[in-house]
């Protein structure tokens, strides 16, 4: 079978599949140190430590009648740690600009984001939450996320978005704002 990629620290076990009269047993040429095969069962067990790294390991499957040998690839990553700032700011009508950043992971790192509000996109590739925030403004909790093959991390934005501060019709005279205040049709 193939195995899934491994997590750093995280345990491996990993059944060899083959056919064939039995009885039979298996041997591995280029395990990682970390790793072990059993030769009756065909389970390779182990904690994956050490820098990140793709080995390429030998199996062989053997019984009365010969043996057959193919390579197993074993890929050792890191799950992404997002690091950016939880909380962002923005303003009615002013563009606004955010980026998902992760302090660890190994690529290929796909970002994610649910909840966003109607003006904002977000690119998968870069982790950019981009657009102009329209409307009243308000308080908005936007799910982030980063993904690789070794796993996933999740997070909450908190976007502020400030309204465009609005007056009322004011009257000017001779530079004095003046309030008017009605009375039935009178004024005064």
């Amino acid at each position: 079978g193939t195995p899934p990629y491994l997590r750093r620290g995280t345990i491996f076990s990993f059944f060899v599949t083959a056919s064939g009269t039995l009885p039979m047993t298996f041997s591995a040429v280029g395990l990682p140190a970390w790793a072990s095969i059993n030769a009756v069962t065909g389970e390779i067990t182990g904690t994956p430590s050490g820098a990140v790294a793709v080995t390429n390991v030998d199996i062989t499957a053997t019984n009365l009648y010969g043996f057959d040998t193919k390579t197993l690839v074993i890929s050792i990553g890191v799950v992404p740690v997002i690091n950016s700032a939880l909380t962002a700011g923005g303003s009615v009508g002013t563009p606004f600009s955010y980026t998902i950043t992760c302090s660890v992971g190994t690529a290929p790192i796909t970002y994610g984001a649910t909840g966003l509000p109607a003006w904002a996109s977000l690119n998968t590739s870069t982790g950019v939450i981009s657009g102009t925030p329209t409307g009243a403004g308000g308080v908005v909790n936007i799910g982030i996320s980063a993904t690789n093959a070794f796993g996933v991390d999740n997070d909450t934005l908190v976007l502020t978005v400030s309204a465009i501060a609005s007056m009322a019709s004011v009257n000017i005279l001779n530079g004095v704002p003046r309030r008017h205040i009605f009375i039935g049709s009178k004024m005064y």
